[in-house]
Order: structure tokens, then C-alpha cells, then sequence
């Protein structure tokens, strides 16, 4: 991206790393609540983050993430109001909702723990699926709403389901350019030249034609 000329700033997700909470091991939330509250404040910080750089001096940014990364860049552009704004996913999720479901994630939640404290394990997921609403991206309004937003699925993914992509492209419509890559979740992360690309291209007049 240097190459290309283009500034970077690093948005670290703000329950992983140094700003983890207490007695959290890794990258794995301790609890259940704190789901909704990582993708809230991640998407709400890079929000934050664009409207500082455009505030002094950045003529355009292009906010992008892997991942939860890239659920999170989606849901900061589509709430940044101005076309200044350029937004790049690679195998983003439309929600938690289906990550927990269908993909690999959904194996390192504490199920029997979730069903003890909700009176069952299906009265458990009927808990969770008012929370996962208010992280769906195609529930989101997009009136008002410019900028322009490259989505990168993998067509192999067991992480994100391929359907759950499939339905932000749907959801944007004409504001969204939707690329696939042959392999998964982490071939898909690792082809990183598909990314940056993705982003330099956001960058030109006629995106559509070239991306």
C-alpha cells in the first residue's frame, strides 16, 4: 500500500491485544456479552478514526478489515455520510448469527455452560438471536448512505458461510463490487495481494470497470 502511495493507520479491535480484558486468554472472549460490544466498539472506533483523517487533511479513506476486521470496515463506511469514504471487507460476515451457527467458530463457544445458565441449550440460542440481529449489516438502512464498498468472499470458506457474504452484496446492491477467490477463510486472508488490490482499486474513478 506504500507502494502505491497510500498512508496506512492501524485499528487494533479493542478486546484483543494489549486492550484485552482482564483474565481473557487470547483472542477468545471470556464472555458471551462481550460479542455485540467487540463488533459495536471495533465498528464504531474505525468510524471514528475516518472522520479524524478527513477532518485533517485526507481527501478520501478507504477503511478495510479481514474478517470480524472486515464486517467492521463495512458497518464504519456505511456509517460515514459522505462519499469520501471507501470501504473494503475480505469474507466479512453479515452477522454473528451464522459465523456461530455454521462455521468453525461456533466449536469454541461453551455450549453446555451457555445451557446451563439459559435453561437449555435451545433456549440459549433463542437469546442469542435477538443480540445477533443488531449486528446484521443486510438489516442496516442504507438511505443517505454513499460510500462505495468492495467485498472479497472465498468460495471454500468454513468460517464465514458463503451465503453470509453473499447476502451484504445483496444487501448493498449497486454500491458494492463483489470479488471471490478460489480457497477459504485463511487462503482468502492470506492472498494478499487480492486485498490490497481491492483497496488501491477503490481508490480509482471507474472502480466497477477495473475492480
Amino acid at each position: 500500500l506504500l507502494r502505491h502511495g497510500l498512508a496506512v493507520m492501524m485499528v487494533d479491535n479493542p478486546f484483543m491485544g494489549e486492550r484485552k480484558p482482564a483474565g481473557q486468554v487470547g483472542g477468545v472472549l471470556s464472555h458471551f456479552a462481550d460479542f455485540p460490544l467487540t463488533c459495536a466498539a471495533s465498528a464504531e472506533e474505525c468510524r471514528s478514526a475516518v472522520s479524524w483523517m478527513l477532518a485533517n487533511g485526507w481527501d478520501q479513506v478507504c477503511v478495510s478489515g479481514v474478517s470480524q476486521g472486515g464486517f467492521s470496515a463495512i458497518v464504519a463506511a456505511l456509517r460515514s455520510d459522505t462519499s469520501r469514504v471507501l470501504g473494503v471487507g475480505v469474507v466479512p460476515p453479515h452477522s454473528a448469527e451464522s459465523v456461530i451457527e455454521e462455521g468453525v467458530p461456533g466449536r469454541l463457544c461453551a455450549w453446555d455452560v451457555l445451557a446451563q445458565q439459559s435453561g437449555g441449550l435451545e433456549a440459549a440460542k433463542r437469546r442469542m438471536k435477538p443480540i445477533f440481529e443488531r449486528t446484521r449489516i443486510d438489516h442496516m438502512d442504507l438511505s443517505g448512505t454513499e460510500p462505495r464498498v468492495v467485498v472479497v468472499g472465498a468460495k471454500r470458506d468454513r468460517y464465514v458461510p458463503t451465503a453470509s457474504v453473499q447476502n451484504i452484496v445483496e444487501h448493498l446492491g449497486d454500491r458494492c463490487l463483489a470479488k471471490w477467490t478460489a480457497g477459504g477463510h485463511v487462503s482468502a486472508i492470506l492472498e494478499r495481494r487480492v486485498y490490497t488490490d481491492s483497496i488501491v482499486q477503490s481508490f480509482d474513478g471507474p472502480w466497477r470497470q477495473k475492480a
